[in-house]
């Protein structure tokens, strides 16, 4: 979980579903949808908030796109 402040003294939290963490300091972090529209317009527009962030912090973040299931019989 990563919490800080915005520009209007709020607390803020995320907790993003991936976080890799390289030997230089950089990181990539990162969220995907369960589904198309997952979290709302909300949260869409958070993430801009989000990634600049992290970019403090030289770490990057990323809203991945929805994976596609495909089932196979074999």
């Amino acid at each position: 979980m990563v919490v800080g402040c915005n520009q209007r003294g709020q607390v803020r939290s995320s907790v993003p579903q991936l976080f890799a963490r390289s030997s230089d300091g950089t990181a990539l972090l990162a969220d995907c949808p369960s589904h198309p529209g997952a979290g709302g317009e909300r949260t869409l527009g958070a993430t801009e908030a989000v990634a600049e962030a992290y970019a403090h912090f030289d770490w990057i973040y990323r809203w991945l796109s929805l994976l596609v299931r495909c089932w196979r019989r074999t």
